[in-house]
């Protein structure tokens, strides 16, 4: 139970935290199977061990309001359905910092609920890349 905990967190912040665009789960050691089926500590890779706990302690060591907003954020993504959270996933793996950052400014500045709705679902068709 504690590895799933530590697994939706490190997930949710390599979404949200622009620092982690390149690491877990979106790196290329993992292979998709891994992504999707690493919720027993002892079916991942010493690496992959080394890359979620070295997530954890970057996750331990930030101050306590960051660390209450990135937990609201997580709270309000793992409430998303599994195929939004993916969609989400694929998005924001497409777009660059500056992308990112003028995301987070929107929804920021967003009043109501269905504004940030709409500008996330705007970003998600821009940069989810289209199935032939």
């Amino acid at each position: 139970m504690e590895v799933k905990k530590i697994t939706l967190a490190i997930i949710s912040a390599a979404f949200l935290q622009t620092s982690f665009a390149g690491f877990w789960p979106f790196s290329s050691h993992l292979s998709q199977s891994n992504v999707t089926n690493s919720d027993d500590w002892s079916e991942l890779s010493a690496t992959q061990q080394q890359v979620l706990l070295q997530h954890y302690q970057n996750l331990k060591d930030i101050p306590e309001q960051q660390r209450t907003i990135l937990q609201q954020k997580m709270e309000w993504f793992t409430q998303l359905s599994e195929e939004e959270q993916q969609r989400l996933r694929l998005a924001w793996q497409h777009m660059n910092t500056q992308q990112r950052l003028q995301l987070r400014d929107q929804i920021e500045q967003a009043k109501t609920k269905e504004e940030r709705d709409q500008i996330r679902q705007q970003y998600i068709e821009k940069y989810t890349p289209t199935m032939p």
